[in-house]
């Protein structure tokens, strides 16, 4: 068994070799239609999600959160997923 320490979100073995330690905080997904979203995730999840406002609905999985949202509807017209860490 390999022996590790943790420095600053960096863990390293016997082989000095680092192995980061990021992990995903939140998916944000467009959608077109936020009440289709809200069953389909719901459904697939097995998780209600939690409505947090008109347009978006967050579902919570461990420690990483998918918000589903209406990037038209909300006037933003962005329709990029992203995908964000403990880093950004």
């Amino acid at each position: 068994m390999a022996s590790h320490t943790i420095t600053k979100g960096v863990v390293r073995d016997e082989t000095d070799c680092p192995k980061f330690t990021n992990r995903l905080y939140r998916v944000i997904r467009p959608v077109s239609d936020i009440e289709w979203a809200t069953q389909f995730y719901s459904h697939v999840l097995k998780n209600p999600g939690e409505r947090i406002s008109e347009l978006r609905q967050y579902f919570r999985s461990g420690e990483t959160i998918l918000a589903c949202y209406d990037p038209v509807a909300d006037g933003d017209g962005d329709e990029t997923t992203l995908f964000l860490g403990n880093g950004s």
